[in-house]
């Protein structure tokens, strides 16, 4: 969604979420898979649902049914980007943290918990 050079991929973040999955990091998982539906638009989203196993099809339309329902409604998008943006803060990724909440000042300008945390968290080049 951003330019940013510290914006992570889809991948990266798929990767990461499978990751999380893995050592039972459930929750923190279930944010990075909402963080990666975030990432994608229309095309990206098509293009992936065709590389998901079948078992997994219908779990994953929903989490993307759930990203561009958030994204329709700003103020709603901007609370998700800074819950996301608190849960990398916490789990070590500054660099994505930032993106998160560079994107919620995007999707609301007013956004006083965005500007907080991007005033007091630096990016890692």
């Amino acid at each position: 969604m951003t330019d940013s050079p510290n914006s992570p991929t889809p991948e990266q973040v798929w990767d990461y979420a499978v990751d999380l999955l893995k050592t039972g990091e459930n929750a923190t998982a279930q944010n990075s898979f909402l963080h990666w539906a975030l990432l994608l638009d229309e095309s990206a989203q098509a293009a992936w649902l065709q590389l998901i196993p079948s078992e997994l099809r219908s779990t994953i339309e929903s989490i993307l049914e759930t990203a561009n329902t958030i994204l329709e409604h700003p103020n709603d998008a901007a609370n998700t980007w800074e819950q996301l943006g608190t849960t990398w803060t916490a789990n070590d990724r500054p660099d994505w943290a930032h993106d998160c909440f560079l994107n919620a000042t995007k999707a609301a300008s007013a956004s006083a918990v965005a500007w907080y945390h991007l005033g007091v968290l630096e990016p890692s080049n």
